[in-house]
């Protein structure tokens, strides 16, 4: 009876250990599982648009005899003589393809000088949907005058600045049964180095960017 006795409860030890370990063994699997960062098995797309903007923008000249052609598209990679330049002709647009949107499109051109402060040369905005164009002509030398003027009152002359155009939108977008807001912007910039007698595109590009 006492040999019996023993092997029951060393039976009974070793059950102990076992389901200890089992249950060990479980609370580890179980804390790696909530660790681990659950696989997706797949991507679904819930929606899917659009936005397209698109500048056009080309230099009327006095003179076609130095680049044979009265215009001049502004990413052109010739020097641009500011003293030949008579504007810059611009057309933009903006629309959304795959869902219905409504907000407002506004433009805004800044004459910036060196130091920091900057001069609203022009601000339209207007209201859309869908779709927004519009086309407008900037003097280059009402431009370099405005500039000038504004310096004298600070007894400075102006040897160069930038002249930046930039399209904004803002919009509700509507996909299934919600909408989002959509906010951004497309800007070209120019500097008008007047010491050097020259303009050229510094920054953005024309043509159509996908947003």
């Amino acid at each position: 009876m006492g040999a019996s006795s023993r092997f029951v409860e060393r039976l009974a030890t070793y059950l102990l250990l076992a389901a200890v370990a089992v249950a060990i063994t479980g609370v580890s699997l179980s804390f790696l599982a909530y660790r681990v960062e659950p696989h997706l098995a797949r991507h679904v797309v819930l929606y899917r648009y659009v936005r397209l903007s698109t500048y056009d923008a080309y230099f009327t000249l006095r003179y076609l005899e130095i680049y044979g052609s009265d215009v001049l598209p502004v990413d052109t990679k010739l020097p641009v003589y500011l003293s030949i330049v008579d504007g810059i002709n611009v057309s933009y647009s903006y629309r959304v393809e795959g869902a219905l949107s409504s907000g407002i499109v506004s433009v805004e051109v800044l004459l910036k000088h060196p130091d920091g402060w900057s001069y609203r040369y022009l601000n339209l905005s207007k209201e859309f949907r869908g779709e927004f164009s519009v086309s407008y002509y900037l003097d280059i030398g009402d431009a370099v005058k405005t500039m000038d003027t504004l310096c004298a009152l600070v007894g400075l002359k102006p040897t160069h600045f930038t002249l930046q155009i930039s399209t904004y939108f803002d919009h509700l977008t509507e996909v299934k049964t919600a909408s989002r807001r959509d906010r951004g912007n497309h800007t070209l910039t120019f500097l008008v180095d007047i010491a050097k007698n020259r303009v050229q595109l510094v920054g953005g590009t024309t043509g159509t960017a996908s947003r």
